[in-house]
Order: structure tokens, then sequence, then C-alpha cells
């Protein structure tokens, strides 16, 4: 993981998108303070029962692809693969899809401490370009890590 290259133990890390849960239980086997948000839909399912499996569950929030029910300035890492700009259509708000887009943005600018910085794989997305105009610390790193696909666990690049 990339948390020690860009966080400390003292600090209070998002993994938004959590998926399978896997960030979390690796992070907090480290000695940092992770927690997760993801959405409920049938494409992240397979997740819930999983991150019971490896007990990271009690450490995740879910949300409707738009308002985090986080309280301001709690974050000081927030990474995320690939879900800047997924999910953001299931919010019930009735709002146009790049007005979605831009709430996500002002909720992770609002959840994210002063200095604090997103790291994420997906620099190209109408949120990250949101991000870098509101002059949030958004950084692109190459991910590693571990996705739970039908019931199978697999390392992915």
């Amino acid at each position: 993981m990339f948390f020690n290259r860009y966080g400390n133990k003292r600090d209070i890390i998002l993994d938004f998108g959590c998926g399978a849960g896997w960030g979390i239980f690796v992070g907090r086997r480290m000695g940092y303070e992770v927690y997760g948000l993801d959405v409920e839909c049938p494409e992240t399912a397979p997740f819930f029962k999983f991150r019971k499996k490896i007990d990271v569950d009690k450490y995740v929030k879910m949300y409707d692809g738009v308002s985090v029910p986080y309280d301001d300035n709690t974050f000081t890492l927030i990474t995320c693969k690939s879900s800047l700009s997924k999910y953001v259509n299931l919010s019930k708000e009735k709002i146009t899809l790049e007005k979605k887009v831009n709430k996500r943005v002002s909720e992770i600018s609002r959840i994210l401490k002063p200095k604090g910085i997103i790291i994420t794989d997906e620099m190209k997305s109408k949120a990250a370009q949101g991000m870098k105009k509101v002059g949030l610390n958004i950084i692109q790193d190459m991910f590693y890590g571990f996705s739970y696909y039908e019931g199978r666990i697999k390392w992915s690049i």
C-alpha cells in the first residue's frame, strides 16, 4: 500500500469506493486508521459479505453516490481507485449529472482536511478535473491491490 508513502500513522484515511475492503484491511493491519465509503447497488452487493468475512464492515459507511456521510475536515488522505466518477447517478436528487459530479467534488473537498491529499488512478475524470480547479491536492498513483469478483480474490495491478 502507499499509505506510508503519502501519510503517517496519525492520519485518518478514507478508502473512497472501498469495494471488498482490502484497503481498509491492509491499512488497519499496518496500524493506520482507515475507513471506507461505498454505494449500495447490485454491482457492489458481493462486497458486503466479503467485508464481513474479513471484519472491516464496521469501518464502512454507505452513501447515495453524492452526499458523503462524514464530518467536515475528517480525512488527511483519501484514496480512490476508479471511483471518483462511478455511481454518481445513484443519487435520487433531481439535478443534472454535471451538478451531481460537482456536488461530489464539493463533498470530497468538505471532508478533506486542509492540505490533505487525494490519491487516484483516474486523473482525466470530470470529478478529478473539478478537484484540480478548486485547488485540491490530487495525485495520480499506480494502484496495486486485491479485488473481489464472483467469490474469488485476485491480485490486480
